[in-house]
């Protein structure tokens, strides 16, 4: 579901009335909505691509396509941005969900006491 919004690129104390706005195509996910993982990767695909064992979770999926681009691009930090955002949120939405869970076993722990 493609949809076109406004963006402001000027630095947050510039913001404001006058130039600096232009269009983009979005998807949901880009617009603010969550990026559902599109299925964990197998041990095959991670071992593979190299992915050290402590990475191997949710998210590797989204690890393997981005540490591709880092080797292609010789590691430039401003080369695969897209990649490393769709990583990093992949990561804070899988510490939302251990952290709800933790507070919700620890909720249940005191019920039972």
């Amino acid at each position: 579901d493609a949809r076109t919004h406004a963006v402001d690129v000027r630095p947050r104390g510039q913001r404001g009335a006058g130039v600096g706005w232009f269009r983009v195509d979005a998807s949901r996910e880009e617009m603010g909505g969550e990026a559902q993982p599109h299925g964990p990767a197998t041990s095959e695909e991670m071992a593979a691509a190299k992915i050290p064992i402590a990475l191997r979770d949710a998210c590797a999926h989204l690890l393997i396509p981005l540490n591709k681009c880092r080797q292609k691009t010789f590691y430039m930090p401003w080369e695969c941005e897209h990649e490393r955002h769709e990583y990093e949120k992949c990561q804070y939405i899988e510490y939302k969900k251990r952290s709800k869970d933790a507070k919700a076993a620890a909720a249940a722990k005191l019920e039972h006491h």
